[in-house]
């Protein structure tokens, strides 16, 4: 069961509060208060504190860094890399305190085996390890803040990993939420697995909870990404960039039949499946002018079908197609009737995926949000992960952000008049969100980053998908909002 409202509120603040007792026992009474009211942590060689109200906030989520097989590639390091120097050369030039907050699935450790415990953490950082010496480097002038999500849920109930990421300038606050001020307004930020029933943790420290999810990237996502490699094409590894999840068994389907299937039978089963609805349009027409609904006799004369050659090649062909058509209507209704039961079953386990179900889902975080805007006026900004739909949402005078994910995405294009399955098109949605105060408010800027998509799609993917590529379920983000939020005396959270 989900948590939301007040009593998830009460549970992650009392959490919160644990998890900090425990990482600052040797604070003062003081200096724990504090901390439980931001939720940050300070490293020495900060300049200044990341809780400053003028501090340059920069927030991405979700790069899932590790992993068996080709799970365990990266394809955005390069852009990664950039980034962060980047970073680091406009924190120097900067007159404000910059913070980068990673908020959550930093790491998939659901997807590694062979290891345990900070074992895990050392395994990932062995493998990328120029991309950690960049964290180094960036971190001596960028206070870099890192909390945990469901992939990486480890790093809220084991404190051996704080010291192996403090050698990388990377501060590990365990805590489920945290919060910043940003001028005059309150940010409060958390991954979002919490309102998700397959990726929930109750209580949110027990190392021994394991949430649907887990074994779904344990037992599917992993092995399917070891065994990538033994199929006709590599691409079961890209399991984990089914957007979204419930996608999963069209998406098999799909590459069955466009990488794995025969290539002889597909080419035989091809015309049929493209020009099943030309068919059954003629099949109407004709039956139209048969019953005079049309006044014409265009469809009844067989003057196409008197083409030496084509004539007979044409005339097999609707023949056969006709017979297909047939034997599928045949079979539609008792096929509809189970299908629509199992739609059903599935409803019930919330497995299957549509637009309502995603209004869902996304209602879901503008609630959390909204309990958070109602018991803590002073936060003027929700942000939160774990979906990977980077966007963000206006509630009035505050605003609710998703920060997306650094991962490839594969969106699905659907085949709306023919039969053939439907084609899942490969692309990169990468960027981060800037929140930094000014006169106005506080301004939140969206900053895209460039990246081919990748060449994956084969010939016949390609044709079929001939302009109608880039993706369904984009949504237009701002480059630059302004929240203005209301001049109240701050509380603490």
């Amino acid at each position: 069961m989900t948590v939301s409202g007040r009593q998830y509120l009460n549970q992650l603040q009392g959490a919160a509060r644990i998890n900090t007792l425990r990482c600052v026992s040797q604070s003062s009474q003081s200096e724990i208060e504090q901390t439980v009211a931001s939720q940050t942590t300070a490293q020495a060689h900060r300049s200044s504190s990341p809780t400053r109200p003028d501090t340059e906030l920069f927030l991405i989520s979700d790069l899932h860094l590790g992993g068996d097989g080709s799970l365990g590639e990266c394809d955005f390091l390069p852009e990664l890399m950039q980034f962060l120097e980047t970073l680091r050369a406009h924190a120097q030039a900067s007159e404000r305190p910059v913070e980068l907050i990673i908020v959550g699935d930093l790491f998939g450790f659901w997807e590694v085996s062979g290891v345990q415990g900070t074992a895990m953490l050392e395994h990932i950082i062995a493998e990328f390890s120029d991309l950690f010496e960049q964290f180094r480097l960036t971190g001596e002038t960028v206070a870099i803040t890192a909390t945990p999500g469901n992939h990486d849920h480890d790093l809220a109930c084991n404190p051996g990993f704080a010291p192996i990421l403090a050698r990388y300038n990377i501060t590990l606050d365990p805590s489920y939420s945290i919060t910043r001020r940003c001028g005059d307004a309150t940010v409060w930020i958390e991954h979002g697995n919490q309102h998700d029933s397959f990726n929930a943790f109750e209580p949110w420290d027990d190392p021994y909870v394991h949430p649907v999810g887990y074994y779904i990237a344990q037992k599917l996502v992993r092995a399917a990404a070891l065994r990538s490699t033994l199929g006709r094409k590599d691409w079961l590894g890209d399991m984990e960039s089914v957007n979204p999840s419930e996608n999963v068994p069209n998406w098999v389907l799909s590459n069955y039949f466009y990488r794995e299937m025969n290539p002889l039978l597909r080419w035989i089963a091809l015309p049929f499946l493209v020009f099943s609805m030309l068919t059954v349009a003629l099949l109407l027409a004709t039956a139209l002018e048969t019953f005079s609904v049309l006044p014409t006799a265009f469809f009844r004369d067989p003057w196409l079908l008197r083409t030496p050659f084509l004539g007979i090649a044409l005339q097999w062909f609707f023949t056969i197609n006709v017979g297909v058509i047939l034997v599928l209507l045949l079979a539609a209704i008792p096929g509809w009737i189970l299908l629509r039961d199992v739609r059903k079953a599935l409803d019930r386990y919330d497995l299957r995926f549509s637009r309502t179900r995603r209004l869902q889902k996304d209602a879901r975080y503008l609630d959390a949000a909204r309990a958070v805007f109602d018991a803590h006026p002073e936060a003027a900004i929700f942000v939160y992960g774990h979906t990977h739909n980077p966007s963000l949402t206006k509630i009035g005078n505050r605003a609710v952000i998703n920060t997306g994910t650094w991962l490839k995405r594969l969106s699905r294009l659907r085949s709306r008049w023919t039969l053939v399955p439907d084609i899942y098109y490969p692309s990169f949605r990468i960027g981060y969100f800037r929140l930094v105060p000014d006169d106005e408010g506080v301004v939140v800027e969206y900053h895209p980053i460039e990246k081919r998509t990748p060449r994956e799609l084969t010939l016949l993917q390609r044709v079929l998908t001939w302009r109608k590529r880039g993706g369904p379920d984009d949504t237009t983000i701002p480059r630059r909002t302004v929240i203005r939020p209301p001049k109240l005396t701050p509380t603490r959270l």
